[in-house]
C-alpha cells in the first residue's frame, strides 16, 4: 500500500506532462481560405439624393454602358452649361459616333434660328453648333460643354435633361473585384445664366449692361456612386 501511494502521484505528473510539456505536438486544422470576390462584369450607378444640379442614370443604360443625364433645378432657366468630370481611369468616357463626348437632348438653341443675314458672302450660313467635349489626363478627365448660340432666343427652362454623357465598361473595369467603388468626381461646373444683358439698339451704343452680365457662373453638380458589379 505504501508503494502504491508513492507511484500514484508520479503517474499523475507524467499524465499531466503529456499535455503541458508536449503541447507543440498538437496541430490545429487549417483555416478555410478567404473567399475571393468575383471579377466585375458591369457597372452599377446610384443616383445622388438631391433636387438640384445632378448627374442621374438614364433608362437606356446597360450593364456595360452607363448613360448619365445632366438635370438642373426646377424653375431655373439657363443658356448653357459645361463641366469637368474626373475618374481614376478604371472606366472609359464614351465617345459618340460624331466624335464628341456629349449628346445633345434638344433643350438649347445651338445655332442661329435664321441664316446669318450679316454675311454678304454666305447669306444662308448658319453659325456652328456650340457643343464640345473631350478627354484629358490619359482619358481620366472629361470636359464637356453645351451652350445656346442664338442670343435672340430666350433662356430655356430646365424641365428636361440638358445633355447626356456615357461611361463604358472596359478592360480596366474587368480587372476590378465586383463591388469595388469607382471614384467619379466633379472638378468644376459653370453655366451661362438667364440674364446676359440686352444688346443696345442704334443709336444707343451703351454696352454696359451686356459687359456686366455676360459671364459664366459657378454651380455644383451632384454625382452619384459608381461601382463595378
Amino acid at each position: 500500500m505504501r508503494i502504491y501511494s508513492i507511484l500514484t502521484p508520479l503517474m499523475l505528473l507524467v499524465f499531466v506532462g503529456s499535455f503541458t510539456g508536449c503541447g507543440g505536438a498538437y496541430t490545429p486544422p487549417p483555416e478555410a481560405p478567404a473567399a475571393t470576390a468575383a471579377a466585375a462584369i458591369g457597372l452599377a450607378y446610384t443616383n445622388p439624393s438631391t433636387s438640384g444640379w445632378a448627374l442621374v442614370k438614364d433608362a437606356s443604360s446597360s450593364p456595360t454602358h452607363l448613360v448619365l443625364n445632366l438635370v438642373g433645378p426646377a424653375g431655373l432657366k439657363a443658356r448653357g452649361v459645361g463641366f469637368n468630370l474626373a475618374s481614376d481611369g478604371s472606366v472609359q468616357f464614351h465617345k459618340y459616333a460624331d466624335g464628341t463626348y456629349l449628346k445633345d437632348t434638344g433643350v438649347f438653341q445651338l445655332k442661329l434660328a435664321t441664316p446669318n443675314l450679316y454675311s454678304t458672302k454666305y447669306p444662308n450660313f448658319y453659325e456652328p453648333v456650340i457643343l464640345i467635349g473631350g478627354t484629358k489626363n490619359a482619358g481620366k478627365l472629361l470636359t464637356v460643354g453645351i451652350f445656346q448660340k442664338d442670343r435672340a432666343q430666350p433662356a430655356q427652362p430646365l424641365t428636361a435633361p440638358l445633355c447626356q454623357i456615357g461611361i463604358d465598361f472596359g478592360a480596366a473595369t474587368a480587372a476590378l473585384p465586383s463591388g469595388t467603388t469607382i471614384p467619379l468626381n466633379l472638378v468644376r461646373a459653370r453655366i451661362i445664366p438667364e440674364d446676359i444683358g440686352v444688346i443696345p439698339t442704334i443709336p444707343n451704343v451703351d454696352w454696359t449692361d451686356v459687359l456686366n452680365k455676360f459671364r459664366l457662373e459657378d454651380i455644383q453638380i451632384s454625382v452619384g456612386t459608381l461601382k463595378a458589379q
